[in-house]
């Protein structure tokens, strides 16, 4: 085998192991999603009388990354996070093999069709945008109207 092939076969390895990563974190926040709790969830979360009052409620469609001292690497929606197994005890970046870090945007980008999907089949309206506050890592907000 030449190294081309070596090449190609290791990079459609690399790209098979983050498609399987990115469907399994997807579909854990599609139950989620679909799950009572969430609902339960949303109708506490939307009952507070200030946002009761306003008739919107945000959430979030977000990454973290893992820096020294603070969290590990996750996936938020709604304030509900998945996180990356540790490595050894220690908090990691990588799940599978697959740093999430080259993933964010894909995963970001499904999770938040994933929840604007959500929203729409429940019947309410909706504006996303940028958390301007924290461009570091992908991070979308989520704002629902009733």
């Amino acid at each position: 085998m030449s190294i081309l092939e070596r090449l190609k076969e290791n990079s459609d390895q690399v790209q098979n192991n983050e498609e399987e990563v990115i469907n399994e974190i997807v579909e854990y926040f599609r139950n989620y999603l679909n799950s009572e709790q969430f609902e339960q969830w949303l109708e506490r979360a939307c009952t507070d009388k200030n946002i009761a009052s306003k008739r919107e409620f945000t959430m979030n469609v977000e990454f973290w990354g893992y820096q020294s001292g603070c969290s590990g690497t996750q996936f938020e929606v709604a304030w509900h996070s998945w996180k990356s197994e540790p490595y050894y005890g220690y908090k990691s970046y990588t799940y599978k093999g697959v740093n999430l870090n080259n993933i964010q945007r894909t995963v970001g980008d499904r999770l938040l069709n994933l929840l604007t999907e959500k929203m729409r089949e429940m019947g309410f309206k909706y504006v996303t945008r940028y958390n301007e506050s924290w461009l570091k890592y992908y991070n979308m907000l989520v704002t629902i109207f009733w």
